[in-house]
């Protein structure tokens, strides 16, 4: 794979289910909280259609979301953290992940259509919504940097992100809040100041 960014694609639909299932806290908020999008049907629905809405625009909203399909999706996300987790570490993935992820996306039909501009576009035919985000999110993997894809320095975060910095510098997932929070931490520290 290309280091080099304009070669790559940013996986931003498995970086923001992966960290569906962590607890956040945002800027100015006291707490961590989680709000979990796999907890309830309605939440997964609304979760599904917003994540959906630049990729999987085609028949997404039709797809039911059983308890069964909660259950599988809670377990596809818990193997793409544990994924990303080694790969983060830079460890290889654990074969058992792997087969998670690579299975769950391996009965998707894709269609290949030629566009007006001479370029390709890709349909993921299926109703079932594990098979449809597990594809797509393999291939964001695949053309992914993987030396780029992180884990927030800050302990109390441990969200996943994808480093953007020429040099792969980046330590937070974001300055507001955890660059800041990080910052002043170091400075009200006594060990700093002595």
């Amino acid at each position: 794979m290309s280091a080099d960014l304009s070669q790559t694609a940013i996986p931003t639909l498995s970086l923001k289910i992966a960290n569906s299932g962590l607890a956040r806290r945002p800027s100015g908020d006291r707490r961590a909280t989680l709000n979990d999008p796999f907890a309830t049907q309605e939440a997964a629905r609304a979760f599904l259609s917003e994540i959906s809405a630049d990729l999987i625009h085609r028949d997404d909203r039709r797809a039911a979301i059983s308890s069964d399909v909660l259950s599988r999706l809670t377990a596809w996300r818990g193997a793409l953290c544990r994924l990303l987790d080694t790969v983060t570490s830079g460890a290889k993935p654990k074969p058992e992940d792997l087969d998670i992820v690579n299975s769950a996306a391996s009965p998707a039909k894709r269609i290949k259509t030629l566009t007006a501009t001479m370029g390709t576009e890709e349909t993921i035919l299926t109703e079932d919504p594990v098979v449809r985000l597990s594809a797509f999110c393999v291939d964001e993997l695949t053309r992914c940097d993987p030396r780029r894809l992180k884990k927030c320095a800050r302990p109390e975060c441990a969200m996943y992100f994808y480093d953007q910095t020429r040099n792969r510098s980046a330590r937070w997932h974001a300055d507001d809040p955890c660059g800041w929070r990080s910052r002043d931490e170091r400075r009200r520290s006594p060990i700093s100041s002595a």
